[in-house]
């Protein structure tokens, strides 16, 4: 990787929104849950007890932080929905306060 590859990366890390963000750790959750019960099932065949042990223990683990990252997932979309219906109140208030200002501006005058 050259500088120029390096910083448009960094660039955009820097503008992914939180539910781009979350969504790609949910992607990153599925394949290593897949991968540790495909582990965890050879390890058993095999009758490597131990490790397949640590792998079961290793695989919930990961399913709970997935489940948890799918309820932030959801938490983040309602928000944005909030958001998006109170818009139009908030450029109401933002305009109300550009013509205060106005108002103050021409009485200073």
């Amino acid at each position: 990787m050259n500088l120029k590859n390096i910083k448009n990366l960094k660039r955009g890390l820097r503008e992914l929104t939180p539910v781009q963000l979350c969504q790609g750790r949910l992607a990153g959750y599925y394949g290593m849950v897949v991968g540790l019960v495909l582990a965890t099932y050879s390890t058993f065949y095999r009758g490597t007890w131990g490790l397949g042990i640590f792998l079961l223990f290793l695989t919930w683990f990961q399913f709970v932080s997935l489940l948890a990252e799918q309820k932030t997932l959801i938490a983040l979309k309602e928000m944005q929905l909030s958001l998006a219906s109170h818009q139009g109140t908030i450029d109401q208030f933002n305009k109300k306060v550009e013509d205060a200002q106005k108002e103050l501006e021409g009485k200073d005058e």
